[in-house]
């Protein structure tokens, strides 16, 4: 059996179909590899932070600081807490003190576990979460809590500003 060669008039037409399959199939990967991107990022759009229904008005001793810029998040601080062994409800207060111009998120866990004991709303100036519910098998020694603490602007759609992370120790006696 002879082969039979392909006159350049082929050759040329078999080149140009080529370009034109790798065109398509590149066109069809943009274009999918771009739905997918739309779809992230309109569905993130979308994220919304509700206001935490559980805060409490709360009065808390902090002051402003002289001369803090309007502009300025202050984030509580937290010192070490001895309870009892049976105790349910850990006694902390998450406060937004009531002078910053905007929200604080607060996120509660123990012992580096990589879910919080508590992640709250956001929490408005002036208003505190009283309490975070324990493990019910938390044993008796140090336990290290760590606090993230994130602020959000005010308003209809709340973007995140700074935040700050903090640790103590808990110990059950």
């Amino acid at each position: 059996m002879k082969k039979r060669k392909k006159s350049r008039k082929q050759q040329k037409q078999t080149s140009i179909l080529m370009k034109y399959r790798y065109f398509g199939i590149g066109l069809g990967l943009v274009l999918c590899v771009a739905a997918v991107l739309f779809f992230f990022f309109s569905q993130k759009g979308e994220e919304t932070y509700a206001v935490d229904g559980s805060a409490v008005k709360y009065e808390a001793s902090i002051k402003k600081p002289e001369g803090l810029a309007d502009n300025v998040i202050t984030f509580p601080a937290y010192a070490d807490v001895q309870i009892k062994k049976g105790t349910e409800i850990f006694p902390i207060v998450l406060v937004n003190p009531d002078f910053n111009k905007a929200y604080i998120q607060f996120v509660v866990s123990i012992d580096r576990k990589k879910v919080p004991l508590l992640t709250t709303g956001l929490v408005e100036p002036g208003k505190a979460i009283t309490g975070v519910t324990l493990p019910k098998d938390i044993s008796e020694g140090n336990h290290e809590i760590h606090l993230e603490m994130l602020g959000y602007s005010q308003g209809k759609e709340p973007t995140r500003l700074s935040g700050t992370k903090t640790s103590f120790m808990l110990t059950v006696r």
